[in-house]
C-alpha cells in the first residue's frame, strides 16, 4: 500500500463545511476563505452570538506558512503555525481572540471554521 499526501488547488476551491448533523452541536459557527494580503495582524471575527470558540478549524490554502495569535481566559495570547493546517478543540476554556499574520510581502488565503459549544 501507498500513502499520497492529499495535493490541493492553491486558489479559492476548497470551502469548510461540516456536515448538517455535527453542527447540531455547536450554538454558532463561522466558516469562510479569507484573503491575507497585507502584512500584520488580521483579526478573525466571531459570528455574532459567539462568546467563545472551543472548536477550530484553519488551513493554508495559496501561499506560505499562517501564525495564528490565539487568547483565551487562561492567560496570555500565544502564537501558534498553521503549515499547512491546525485542528483544535478546546472544551473548558474557550478562545477569547484569534488573529492571523502571513509571512511577509506573501499573499497568502487561509480557509477556517470556527465553533461554539451548545
Amino acid at each position: 500500500m501507498t500513502l499520497q499526501a492529499p495535493s490541493f488547488p492553491a486558489n479559492n476551491a476548497i470551502q469548510v463545511a461540516l456536515p448538517p448533523s455535527l453542527t447540531n452541536y455547536l450554538r454558532s459557527f463561522r466558516s469562510e476563505n479569507i484573503d491575507l494580503a497585507a502584512d500584520g495582524l488580521t483579526s478573525i471575527a466571531f459570528p455574532p452570538g459567539m462568546t467563545g470558540c472551543n472548536v477550530m478549524y484553519f488551513a493554508v490554502i495559496g501561499g506560505s506558512k499562517v501564525d495564528l495569535t490565539l487568547s483565551s481566559a487562561d492567560g496570555t495570547a500565544q502564537v501558534v503555525p498553521v503549515d499547512p493546517l491546525i485542528l483544535q478543540y478546546m472544551n473548558s476554556v474557550p478562545l477569547t481572540a484569534i488573529s492571523a499574520t502571513r509571512a511577509a510581502g506573501v499573499a497568502t488565503t487561509l480557509t477556517y471554521l470556527i465553533g461554539q459549544n451548545q
